[in-house]
């Protein structure tokens, strides 16, 4: 973590904590979450995260900030910090109402929507990649990791 936490400080963030995933951070009083992908030749990827990065929608996680280290040949994405649960964890409340249910499929539906007219398709779409911000919106994330690297979940058109 000494270089990763190095790199970062430079950008200014302050790592506040661990996941299995990334970490947590803070910069200029907020908190965010900041992935690090070994990137060695995989400039595709790069590119489509830059793309999927210009997305903006309420119920898409946002991406805040990206950056390569030349030197650890990493590339960190730096996305909201979505505080509340995901999705596969609400499933398991058992009070839960008809019409939140509809609710949310209608919020990943319009989410799904402004993906699919921006040229991605979503290639893992499940509970456990739909969050919730402290505040209870939904949002949908598009990366995760499989099997000790990042993907993005998202698959770019070429039309």
């Amino acid at each position: 973590m000494g270089q990763q936490q190095s790199t970062l400080q430079k950008k200014g963030y302050t790592i506040v904590g661990e996941t299995k995933n990334g970490v947590i951070a803070t910069k200029d009083g907020d908190k965010f979450f900041i992935r690090t992908i070994k990137i060695s030749t995989n400039e595709a990827l790069i590119s489509e995260i830059e793309n999927f990065g210009t997305t903006s929608h309420p119920h898409v996680m946002s991406t805040k900030n990206s950056f390569k280290d030349e030197d650890q040949n990493t590339y960190y994405v730096v996305t909201e910090y979505c505080q509340g649960q995901r999705l596969a964890e609400k499933i398991g409340e058992k009070h839960l109402s008809e019409s939140e249910i509809l609710s949310w499929i209608v919020e990943i539906c319009m989410a799904l929507r402004t993906i699919h007219e921006k040229g991605f398709l979503h290639r893992d779409l499940k509970p456990e990649n739909i969050f919730f911000t402290e505040f209870g919106t939904l949002r949908l994330d598009g990366f995760q990791e499989i099997q000790g690297k990042y993907c993005i979940l998202l698959f770019q058109l070429h039309i």
